[in-house]
């Protein structure tokens, strides 16, 4: 264990002394942008700069140019925004300023509410600004607002591809008056990526919604073709930047907590615990992270599903140190899964290096989980794996907008191991075709052959017409599961091809804003080993298996799917699919039919109703089950607080029409938001799944509240209990009390 450890951080140390030094000075596109599309943004000294309170009445800001004249990308794409939008740029040696004037002809109807994350935005007018520091044409930072305040940022890669969990130091304050409304944004330099040089180019473009008029208008038009996205290689440029640095370099977050738990017959117990959270600069364009005793007190429970499959639920990861800068370790197949780390023990530290490096993205991470025995800090917990994982990415940017790379993991584990290798591709042959493809291996030590996975997939993506092939070659022993995400039973592999296509007009008729006509029809053919065949007889004797299985036989299948988007924002799906299938005991055919129908998410209240019914093998009885379900989910937003819940309901038949199970699943979530920087957070969830006769309830409450009083600095205090009655008595299995609060120093 010590000595996969030592290597992993030497592993890390290698990445940053040779890329440190090897890209320090790595140039960046100097084309000087589109005529018509340069934004100018002017050095002011000391006594120039604006006061942030969203007012724009500081005198610089009537010297400054003026960027405006937006277009509409919906509803009547190519023509003028209804309400127009003026943007000025200043900034100092430290600061980038952004000086916003949304112009409205109604301001008592501009929707305006508070929210906690990016989806509650889209339902309030919002202004947003897309930024390329680098000047690649691949990434950038996108920081936008509401007539609020509230802030909500992410980052781009790969050209057209987010990541959400990119979280800045910036400010920005609004004010709503009688022309419109206000945003005044203040940007420091570390938010940035970009070489020191004499002049910078970034690449810049705008966003903004008007969500009563569901217009959506960009500074610099783009393609329906492109999608919602806004994509980094198709922006205008900000022009006039000099001389700046990328400021601080180092930055450290220590915390500490003091929780109070108690868990199934026993008492309560009190604990305090220290810990670091550390982020340095290597580059302007490659980072540092490291973690040290790591605690989330503060991360949403995780939202249960009624599964009635075999393979585990997968829920996203949602722990800081592992979202931030996850893209650099995402492929077409998952062989990393980050919440691997610290499922089955406790998390003692974590580093980490993400970012770009000349036309390399790296991603090298390194963790141990256990507990501090081997340091004598607390006795040993036999419960806790102890266990090193290590993961090193590396991908190479190519031919303008495509890229090849690699990815190694491995997970330490005492007397074994879990590793994994695989080559991937991504090209882009023009603008709307696409081309994916990756091959990799897993082993252990008792598997090192028929471990392998081959796959690639064909796109085409217009606004109009779009389509895709892939196929996919699983082999019976790849398993990736210690350190990956795969639904795949152990022993047992499958082929798959699967077309799929896409005819999507914009009649003018009946409110229409755009539907959608989908098809798709597959081929699968399972591939059981002898060993996967004994296991199952094994586990069940009277077991029959059918020969067609065995032989491998092949399965079709194909469906169709109608989706109508009107201009109000509510929506109609219907979906029906018939798929022939070889499993255990013979053929079947999962049948799946249902609809959906949805009413505008930006409207103080709104609802989604869903209803379906469908045959699939359950595993547990050896046959085909028939479920038949309804979720219903609504939505009601005020200003300051958003109150989501959702039901569902679900009922399985055996052949015989005989009632196998009954489930039930309720949550509800709600957030007040004092303001951007203050809120409160409640999560309830109740699961009540009768089945054989037997029924057995879950409950789960998750509640934190949490403060930024500044900026990059937080207090935490959350609550989670947990329930059920499995023995019979409705009885208390988790509870924690837990108090935190984490500072963040810049250095």
């Amino acid at each position: 264990m010590l000595n996969s450890t030592k290597r992993y951080l030497y592993m890390i140390f290698f990445v940053i002394s040779h890329l440190s030094t090897g890209y320090a000075h790595e140039g960046m596109h100097s084309d000087p942008g589109e005529t018509g599309y340069i934004g100018e943004a002017v050095f002011i000294n000391q006594t120039q700069v604006p006061k942030l309170d969203g007012k724009l009445d500081d005198p610089i800001w009537r010297t400054l140019p003026v960027i405006h004249h937006f277009v509409q990308r919906d509803p009547d794409f190519g023509q003028p925004a209804t309400e127009d939008t003026e943007i000025r740029f200043c900034y100092d040696t430290e600061n980038l300023y952004v000086g916003v004037r949304c112009f409205d002809s109604q301001p008592s109807r501009i929707i305006k509410r508070l929210g906690y994350r990016e989806r509650d935005m889209y339902g309030s007018d919002t202004f947003a600004m897309f930024i390329d520091s680098r000047h690649d044409h691949r990434t950038g930072v996108k920081f936008g607002t509401n007539a609020l305040g509230m802030r909500e940022d992410s980052s781009r890669y790969n050209d057209y591809l987010r990541d959400n969990s990119w979280d800045g130091v910036w400010w920005v304050k609004t004010s709503i008056d009688s022309l419109g409304w206000i945003a005044e944004f203040k940007i420091p330099y570390k938010n940035f990526r970009f070489i020191e040089q004499d002049e910078q180019i970034w690449g810049l473009n705008f966003q903004r919604d008007v969500r009563r008029l569901n217009e959506t208008t960009f500074w610099k038009p783009i393609s329906r073709d492109d999608g919602s996205i806004n994509r980094m290689s198709k922006l205008g440029h900000l022009k006039g930047i000099r001389k700046i640095n990328t400021g601080r370099r180092f930055e450290f977050v220590p915390f500490a907590t003091q929780g109070l738990t108690q868990q199934l017959n026993t008492d309560i117990s009190a604990k305090t615990e220290l810990g670091l959270d550390a982020k340095y600069a290597i580059t302007p364009n490659l980072t540092l992270d490291t973690t040290l005793n790591p605690d989330f007190a503060q991360v949403e429970a995780d939202v249960d599903e009624i599964n009635l499959t075999r393979f585990p639920t997968r829920f996203a990861e949602q722990r800081p140190f592992f979202v931030e800068g996850n893209n650099a370790f995402l492929l077409p197949l998952e062989l990393f899964f980050s919440r691997r780390i610290g499922s089955r023990g406790d998390i003692l530290w974590g580093t980490k290096v993400t970012g770009k490096a000349g036309p390399y993205t790296v991603g090298v991470l390194a963790s141990q989980t256990g507990d501090w025995d081997y340091l004598g800090i607390q006795d040993k917990d036999p419960t806790k794996e102890e266990a090193t994982f290590g993961v090193m990415r590396l991908k190479r940017d190519v031919l303008g907008k495509s890229n090849v790379g690699f990815l190694f993991g491995d997970k330490e584990i005492s007397g074994n191991y879990s590793r994994v290798f695989g080559l991937d591709f991504s090209l882009r042959p023009g603008d709307i075709y696409f081309i994916n493809g990756q091959v990799a291996s897993a082993w252990n030590k008792n598997i090192s052959s028929d471990n392998k996975v081959y796959f690639i997939d064909f796109s085409r993506q217009t606004d109009l017409f779009s389509a895709r092939f892939f196929t996919r070659r699983l082999d019976p022993n790849f398993e990736i599961n210690e350190l990956g995400f795969l639904r795949k039973e152990q022993f047992r592999g499958e082929q798959l091809s699967k077309l799929t296509w896409t005819f999507s007009p914009r009649p003018k008729q009946w409110n229409l804003r755009q539907a959608f006509f989908t098809g798709w029809i597959d081929a699968q053919k399972p591939l059981p080993t002898n060993q996967y065949l004994t296991d199952q007889t094994a586990q069940d004797p009277s077991l029959i298996i059918d020969p067609t299985f065995i032989n491998e036989k092949n399965g079709f299948g194909g469906g169709t799917n109608l989706q109508l988007r009107f201009q109000g924002g509510s929506s109609l799906s219907l979906f029906a699919s018939r798929q022939k299938r070889y499993d255990l005991t013979g053929p079947f055919y999962a049948d799946s039919l249902g609809a959906q129908v949805r009413s505008a998410s930006y409207r103080p209240v709104s609802v989604g109703v869903t209803g379906f019914v469908d045959n699939f093998y359950n595993f547990d009885k050896r046959h085909v089950s028939r479920e038949y379900a309804i979720s219903i989910d609504g939505t009601l937003k005020t200003e300051h607080m958003t109150v989501e819940t959702r039901l569902r309901h679900s009922q399985i038949f055996d052949p015989q029409d005989k009632n196998e199970g009954r489930f039930w699943l309720s949550s509800i979530r709600g957030i007040y938001l004092f303001n951007p920087d203050l809120f409160f957070r409640l999560f309830f969830q109740a699961r009540i799944n009768d089945t054989s006769g037997s029924q057995q309830e879950t409950y789960l409450i998750s509640s934190v509240f949490a403060w930024e009083f500044r900026r990059g600095s937080r207090l935490f205090v959350a609550y989670n209990e947990s329930r059920d009655d499995h023995t019979g008595r409705f009885e208390l299995i988790n509870q924690a009390l837990i108090f935190k609060i984490a500072h963040q120093i810049d250095l």
